[in-house]
């Protein structure tokens, strides 16, 4: 909560005006509403005014894109009728539906099991590289994002005390806490950031 006097600006460009932020949250349940229907949820998220026939195909061209199975099905249904991975993909579809500037993953794959942990990280990073949109992928876990992120930024008490190219931080991180979250790291997890 800022002060009375203050304001939060991401950025004093006024070209950047129309930036558009979308986030994925850690827990889709919450963030899923239980009593509407998959298709209203994301197709809220779109931004612009569009036939129903349109908004339709684009519904259905981002179940595809994150392989979600029998997708006409999935938009008829509600978040309690899905499974975990599935309704973390819906969440990260309705992200991608407003067509973001920047997609901000919160733990976005926290609480499921290691195998659609690492299919998730893996549609996050194929989108990324199909859209060319930046990824901020927030997590604890340093072994999610080996192989994926180009650039990581280490915090501590809020503030960021290792920054550098991902391959720099893997290889030789220089902060205490870094190499504590290094070390913390799984073993299960190859060079590539694959499961071994």
């Amino acid at each position: 909560m800022l002060p009375a006097n203050a304001e939060s600006k991401i950025t004093s460009n006024p070209s950047l005006d129309h930036f558009v932020i979308s986030f994925v949250f850690q827990d889709p349940l919450n963030a899923l509403n239980p009593i509407m229907k998959i298709s209203t949820q994301i197709g809220e998220a779109i931004r612009t005014k569009l036939s129903p026939k349109d908004k339709h195909k684009i519904l259905l061209n981002l179940l595809n894109d994150l392989e979600i199975s029998d997708p006409e099905k999935r938009l008829t249904q509600y978040p309690h009728e899905l499974s975990g991975g599935m309704r973390q993909r819906i969440l990260i579809a309705m992200a991608l539906a407003r067509d973001p500037d920047i997609l901000i993953a919160d733990e976005p794959a926290t609480a499921l099991d290691v195998r659609i942990k690492y299919h998730i990280i893996e549609l996050l990073k194929k989108i990324g590289k199909k859209t060319n949109k930046t990824i901020l992928y927030i997590t604890h876990d340093l072994a999610s994002v080996k192989g994926f992120a180009d650039k990581i930024l280490i915090m501590y008490a809020g503030k960021i005390v290792e920054s550098g190219p991902a391959k720099t931080i893997f290889e030789n991180a220089k902060h205490p806490y870094s190499q504590k979250l290094l070390a913390l790291m799984s073993r299960s997890v190859d060079n590539e950031g694959k499961l071994a």
